[in-house]
């Protein structure tokens, strides 16, 4: 599969990774009490496999690693979209004060000396 290729590939159902994973460690669970050999196509076969789910593996995590990023970036321009209306002097942005606790101990003052 060629680069270009990779980037604009739909990503695979997460159940691909997880249904992989499973077939693996069946084909190994069989074996749990008798072990296995495995001659060197059979080798070649499970590195394959492993390879693939590893391959499975690291495009999830570039697409998290990618909403990550798209979400901060969102965040930040939001924080930056504020601050830019709070500095502006023409501006209507005001800020309030905290809204009051809705439980006190009693002091009503709002908590400064009287």
């Amino acid at each position: 599969m060629t680069s270009t290729a990779r980037k604009t590939a739909k990503p695979p159902h997460p159940f691909t990774l997880n249904h992989r994973l499973q077939e693996l460690k069946a084909r190994f669970t069989q074996h749990r009490h008798s072990g296995i050999t495995a001659n060197p196509e059979g080798v070649e076969m499970i590195i394959d496999q492993i390879a693939s789910i590893e391959e499975l593996a690291r495009g999830f995590m570039n697409e998290l690693s990618a909403h990550r990023w798209n979400q901060a970036g969102r965040l930040d321009a939001q924080e930056e979209a504020v601050m830019t209306a709070l500095r502006d002097p023409e501006g209507n942005v005001v800020l309030f004060a905290p809204p009051a606790p809705a439980f006190s101990d009693g002091d009503l003052s709002g908590g400064e000396p009287a």
